[in-house]
């Protein structure tokens, strides 16, 4: 298992949030990781923001020596659908997915790329999904960005 992976999972366990609790989430949290010489993993809150792309254009301080960088955020999930490309744009402000789910994604980055936990909250129950391939798009190239900003100690406004 690759180190963001192991990451992503690490902190997913450790912060824990009871379903009833997610809808008071506002704001995303950024985590810096260390693993030890023992391989044991630490970690500790650097940044947080309503907006989680405002936390990936800035280098959180006191970041120096971190093995992996984690964003938590929670939101909704809804399910793909085909049909969603052919709706009009009026359509789509009034339209609402009648089976989404609350979510909790952690992603993690560090040098061997991206991974993600998705935790799904609905009525049967939790369920989740790991992501080790980081994925394609906007989200985990704006990822992997701010990791290579981080270990570079370039700071972006």
């Amino acid at each position: 298992m690759n180190i963001s992976m192991r990451v992503a999972e690490f902190i997913d366990s450790e912060i824990t949030i009871p379903a009833e609790d997610l809808a008071k989430q506002e704001k995303a949290h950024a985590y810096a990781v260390r693993e030890n010489s023992n391989g044991a993993l630490t970690f500790k809150m650097v940044d947080s923001d309503s907006d989680p792309y405002k936390m990936l254009v800035r280098v959180p301080n006191k970041i120096e020596d971190v093995t992996s960088l984690c964003l938590m955020m929670t939101g909704w999930m809804s399910k793909i659908d085909d049909s969603d490309e052919d709706m009009e744009e009026e359509e789509e402000d009034e339209y609402v997915e009648p089976d989404r789910v609350r979510v909790r994604v952690t992603a993690a980055v560090s040098d061997d790329g991206v991974s993600v936990v998705v935790r799904r909250y609905n009525e049967s129950g939790e369920s989740v999904d790991s992501f080790s391939d980081g994925g394609e798009g906007a989200f985990p190239d704006a990822l992997r960005m701010w990791w290579t900003a981080c270990r570079s100690g370039v700071v972006r406004a």
